[in-house]
């Protein structure tokens, strides 16, 4: 049996998945094994949806798409199989959030439910994400851009009942780093009268863009590590990673390899080998002459011939690219790159420059390099 988990809503305060079965049949009471997090859930009712109404059944088999309750965990985009047969679906390609927002509830009652109403949130839509900023302790949305957002604190209000202040929303830059970088780390300190050490050596690459993080353990240098400190490296590297080194921004379009990370038995620890890596990591990016990206989105606008030139020239001061253009009618499809930090507020210049007339739509296209006024107003460059 395999199952793709296409979509997830809360109904009812309650987590409702609706699964795609491509093989085998599924019985409701069923225990299935979730290939992306590598847990077992089962299966507690199944249900064929008609529109709002459900119809309780007790299988499904290959083809249909049912809905089920009881799977606490998985999320849009997982793989279901059995445990005795685990499979692994390809799943959906899900984009990294761009934009930021700060929020903040704005009576006692909206403090306590707002932690519920986000997770809530985040089951249905894979490209929200939520985090608390660990300096002002705010509340920190993302998403994919400006409307995502608004559409998000809109429900929040209209379905939940929850009101929110909001900030204004922020471009979410990436790090990377210019050139190759190797650095020797070693952490040493006693704590409860217990030596706790780890020692690494770690080499950072900059990759090709849009290839990500990739982290890799030398089999020569890691091979006397244990398997599960082998495990805590790479997700020390991973979280060091995320945290950046120069503005704060996750690190990407990075190859980071652990050359040697020695162990000893009795003086290497968790704790001592977490604290190498991170503090290697950080400091060798800082040495790796860091820089940002900029997200960069990919526009198509239909405006009048009139108002075409106007648009064009507004792009121009926007930094953007134009891509190409045609003809639809009396309207001209105009396809351009933009950065993302341009696009705040523009519908409102593509409404003034067209008398109303002309729309737009836009998605993420990659990241690329950020000029340097951005790092200056950054306090970077």
């Amino acid at each position: 049996m395999c199952a793709l988990a296409f979509k997830v809503v809360a109904d009812e305060g309650r987590k409702l998945t609706y699964l795609r079965l491509y093989s085998g049949t599924l019985h409701a009471g069923d225990l299935l094994w979730t290939g992306n997090r590598n847990g077992e859930e089962r299966v507690a009712r199944l249900f064929r949806m008609h529109a709002h109404r459900r119809e309780k059944v007790e299988e499904a088999v290959a083809g249909e798409i049912v809905a089920a309750t009881g799977l606490h965990h998985v999320l849009t985009g997982d793989s279901l199989s059995r445990p005795e047969e685990p499979l692994l679906l390809q799943g959906l390609s899900v984009p990294e959030p761009v934009v930021s927002l700060a929020v903040e509830a704005k009576g006692v009652d909206d403090r306590e439910r707002l932690p519920a109403v986000l997770e809530k949130l985040q089951w249905e839509d894979p490209t929200f994400r939520v985090h608390e900023d660990a300096e002002t302790g705010q509340t920190i949305l993302t998403g994919m851009g400006e409307l995502h957002l608004e559409i998000i604190v809109d429900r929040m209000l209209r379905e939940f009942g929850v009101a929110v202040k909001t900030g204004r929303p922020q471009v979410v830059y990436r790090e990377t780093l210019r050139r190759a970088i190797e650095r020797h780390e070693i952490f040493q300190r006693e704590s409860e009268g217990r030596v706790q050490q780890g020692e690494v050596t770690l080499r950072l690459v900059p990759g090709p863009g849009g290839s990500g993080i990739d982290i890799r353990l030398n089999p020569e240098g890691t091979a006397q590590l244990p398997p599960l400190l082998q495990e805590t490296l790479r997700q020390s590297l991973q979280q060091a990673c995320a945290g950046g080194a120069l503005a704060g921004f996750p690190l990407t379009d990075l190859a980071v390899e652990v050359l040697q990370a020695p162990f000893l038995p009795g003086t290497t620890s968790e704790i001592g080998l977490r604290a190498a890596a991170q503090r290697g990591l950080t400091l060798a990016a800082r040495d790796g002459d860091p820089t940002l990206l900029e997200p960069v989105m990919a526009l198509e606008l239909i405006v009048p011939e009139e108002n075409a030139g106007r648009v064009l020239g507004a792009l121009q001061q926007k930094r953007g690219r134009i891509e190409g253009m045609a003809v639809r009618g009396a309207d001209q499809v105009i396809r351009a790159m933009v950065p993302l930090a341009e696009m705040f507020g523009y519908m409102t210049d593509l409404r003034s420059a067209t008398k109303g007339r002309g729309t737009y739509s836009m998605e993420f296209s990659h990241f690329d390099r950020a000029p340097d006024e951005t790092l200056r107003r950054l306090g970077v460059g």
